[in-house]
């Protein structure tokens, strides 16, 4: 991440903020005070400044983390069962209603990375608004988060040195599975980074054409997943 967060980019006052949103989260699970919504607030604006569409994964993750976070003994299955139905209700409204469909905002945002020139090391699918296409393309943008750019396919050394930290990141993630001894036990507010992270790399896996861009964005959700694993492998 530190790497990634050069001034001219996004990334640093991107995840400042998002650390600013986790931080009051912790505080509120424990006490409410209206400061700490206020820091949200505050926090959500600038994101909207800077990066919008991180609000459409952020905000209904807070809503169920609220919710959450009243049971916090269910908090796993809050999570679970808001975030499938949203999901349903998402994809059905999609196939409904022509207007209210997200794949073509989904596709609208990878516009932006069809005017860049064709990378030269992968061969990247574009979504056709469809929302059966988009299911289809699933696997596929899980290949993009977990493999790309991968050692085999990088004819170039800055390539060369994304794929090496990719890997390096699933060994640690793997290693922090293995070493947790008990269940893990996330609270509502681990839950809340967990969800919004996976979402998120599943967004940039379906939309970003270039492997550096996606190497780029994939940093901050991958960042707050190392977070995760290594509270839970603390067993804090």
């Amino acid at each position: 991440i530190v790497f990634w967060s050069s001034g001219l980019l996004k990334e640093g006052p991107t995840l400042f903020l998002i650390c600013i949103i986790i931080v009051q989260c912790l505080h509120l699970e424990k006490q409410f005070e209206f400061k700490r919504i206020l820091w949200v607030c505050l926090s959500l604006f600038f994101l909207l400044l800077i990066r919008d569409y991180l609000l459409a994964l952020i905000i209904p993750n807070l809503f169920i983390w609220y919710f959450a976070k009243r049971t916090p003994q269910t908090s796993y299955r809050v999570f679970i069962v808001c975030t499938v139905s949203a999901g349903i209700i998402l994809f059905a409204t999609a196939w409904l209603q022509p207007q209210l469909n997200i794949v073509l905002w989904l596709k609208s945002e990878q516009n932006y990375f069809l005017m860049a020139p064709d990378d030269p090391d992968y061969q990247f699918k574009a979504l056709n608004g469809q929302v059966w296409d988009m299911i289809t393309k699933i696997p596929y943008a899980m290949n993009n988060i977990l493999f790309r750019p991968n050692i085999f396919n990088s004819n170039d050394g800055f390539r060369i040195y994304q794929s090496i930290e990719l890997i390096f990141i699933w060994i640690f993630l793997i290693y922090a599975i293995q070493k947790r001894k008990h269940p893990f036990k996330l609270s509502p507010t681990l839950l809340f980074i967990l969800y919004f992270s996976i979402e998120l790399l599943i967004a940039y896996g379906m939309i970003t054409f270039d492997a550096d861009t996606l190497s780029r964005y994939r940093s901050i959700p991958l960042f707050l997943v190392i977070l995760v694993a290594i509270i839970a492998l603390d067993g804090q």
